[in-house]
């Protein structure tokens, strides 16, 4: 079914949060609302569903509760569930080569962003192509960012003077590290272990954002 074509919302600075459709559906619906209260700068659903069943009235749900809060809502890899539940853009772990071709067919404009690492020529490459932000991962060691290569300081300081797209850093990230992390022009942090696997996700949101030079509200 295709969907009813509407500007998807823009994505902002701050805490961006991953679910993991696999880790109790459920409760992150419970919870997701008062993370949200706190504000956040996107949510994206991992594209690790349980026994390959992809879960779209999930997928809904997490849309509309987002929604309520002018959050966008980005799928990862699997670009084709645009067409079928109201997110409002897909993250890439690589490139498509096919990408131009995807955006045809989605035939709207959605938010595109990227995973990459230490190569800045792919930052490049995905800027003449039409994506609209990075993710440089894995910062630190990660248990759910196990697969990324660990990115260099270094890299971070030729970011900037290399693109102007925004960027997000993730994998492993402790509220302790933004003190070094903060004196990069990053547009936030991507967080998945550190808010779901805490006690109290709320509290440890709250803590991020304490520490983080720049609020999740900001345009």
């Amino acid at each position: 079914m295709e969907m009813k074509q509407q500007d998807p919302l823009s994505l902002r600075k701050g805490i961006y949060l991953i679910l993991n459709p696999a880790f109790r559906p459920t409760y992150v619906l419970d919870v997701l609302p008062g993370l949200l209260e706190l504000g956040l700068a996107a949510i994206q659903c991992w594209d690790h569903f349980p026994e390959e069943k992809i879960n779209t009235t999930w997928l809904e749900q997490v849309c509309e509760v987002a929604h309520r809060y002018d959050t966008p809502v980005l799928i990862n890899n699997r670009w084709n569930l645009l067409m079928e539940i109201p997110a409002d853009g897909v993250h890439f772990d690589t490139l498509p080569e096919n990408l131009e071709t995807i955006q045809q067919q989605l035939g709207k404009k959605y938010i595109y962003g990227l995973t990459c690492q230490n190569n800045l020529d792919q930052v490049l490459v995905a800027e003449r192509k039409g994506i609209d932000y990075i993710s440089f991962c894995s910062l630190y060691p990660s248990t759910t960012s196990n697969s990324c290569e660990r990115v260099e300081l270094s890299t971070l300081k030729k970011m900037r003077a290399l693109s102007s797209l925004p960027f997000f850093l993730a994998g492993g990230i402790r509220p302790h590290h933004l003190t070094d992390l903060n004196s990069f022009d990053h547009a936030g942090i991507a967080l998945v272990s550190a808010i779901w696997e805490a006690s109290d996700p709320i509290q440890a949101l709250k803590e991020f954002q304490q520490q983080l030079a720049i609020t999740s509200h900001e345009s």
